[in-house]
């Protein structure tokens, strides 16, 4: 065989190749929607019970405490409840936090009294950790308040997606912009790896904080990331950490359970 036609049989090896890669290619390129409802399907469900641990971490000192929620998704209309009650340790054993809709009330059972945090608090710390009280309040949907400006594949100790997210116009939300990193494995096996958020200061837009996501674990009969580590922008050895120790998804949760008076009772 001579070189033209080695070199022939080279230039058509390289293009077969080129037209089987390219779609398949494609098609990932463009699978930013795909990966954002694999995000908002990770933990949906209507009715919520999880235990967690929370390991709040400072340059002197670290504090865990264990904590159980209750969560209801609202229907159409509605508003979504939320109660978090600490177990332990035994000193802050009672102290809660209920959210009905953008509302939310504490309470201190060293006070004995029930307080709605003011607006003007909503950005301050919840439970001393590095999440705030609007965190808990704000629910956010990634694909109805944002829309996704880019993704692409990268290699974050593997394969994986990286999608750029920007808020809708006329859309309230927290953050000016997310980067969110996913794994990229089979239809049900999309697990975030990370989250950067930023905010608009002075018209630039800078990095608030990051969410870093790992041991995944079969939680609820579901595949999750079990441990979820947030730490902020520009502060060295803050950082908070939570644990799913157990969760249950589709649970019947009784409308007491989101009241004022259940507020001031242990579980």
């Amino acid at each position: 065989m001579g070189i033209v036609s080695r070199r022939r049989l080279a230039s058509l090896a390289v293009a077969a190749l080129v037209t089987t890669a390219v779609p398949a290619r494609a098609e990932e390129r463009c699978s930013g929607d795909q990966v954002v409802q694999a995000l908002e399907d990770l933990f949906r469900a209507d009715g919520q019970v999880a235990q967690i641990e929370m390991r709040v971490v400072r340059p002197q000192s670290t504090r865990t405490l264990r904590m159980r929620f209750w969560f209801v998704k609202a229907g159409q209309g509605g508003e979504d409840r939320a109660l978090a009650q600490v177990e332990a340790p035994a000193a802050e054993r009672g102290v809660a936090s209920l959210r009905l809709g953008n509302k939310m009330w504490s309470f201190v059972p060293s006070t004995g009294r029930v307080q709605q945090v003011p607006e003007s608090m909503m950005l301050g710390s919840w439970m001393g950790s590095d999440w705030t009280n609007d965190d808990l309040v704000k629910d956010s949907s990634l694909r109805d308040d944002y829309s996704i400006q880019g993704c692409k594949l990268i290699d974050l100790d593997g394969p994986a997606y990286e999608i750029d997210l920007r808020p809708r116009k006329g859309r309230e939300v927290v953050w000016d912009r997310i980067v969110a990193s996913v794994r990229r494995g089979g239809e049900n096996d999309m697990m975030p790896l990370k989250q950067d958020f930023y905010s608009r200061r002075a018209g630039e837009l800078v990095l608030a904080r990051s969410m870093e996501f790992s041991d995944f674990r079969e939680l609820g009969g579901r595949r999750l990331p079990a441990r979820m580590t947030l730490q902020p922008s520009g502060r060295p050895g803050h950082r908070t950490e939570v644990r799913y120790l157990s969760i249950e998804f589709g649970a019947d949760i009784p409308d007491r359970i989101f009241s004022l008076g259940n507020l001031q009772r242990a579980r």
